[in-house]
């Protein structure tokens, strides 16, 4: 047994304290995904904004 419990033995463990057995490091800097406070994921592009549904304007453009 480990001690966050994925089986991965903790001197292996990129993040031991957090269960994480595929052990996935996006960023490839050896801290485990999970407890990564800079896990690397950036999206690319232009700036965008969430709404919870079409406005007017986006709507009337879009048809």
């Amino acid at each position: 047994m480990t001690g966050d419990g994925d089986e991965v033995p903790d001197g292996q463990d990129n993040c031991p304290a957090d269960p994480n057995p595929g052990q996935d490091d996006f960023d490839g800097d050896g801290i485990g995904d999970v407890c990564d406070p800079d896990p690397g994921w950036t999206l690319r592009g232009q700036d965008t904004t969430a709404t919870s549904g079409p406005t007017k304007e986006n709507h009337d453009n879009h048809r």
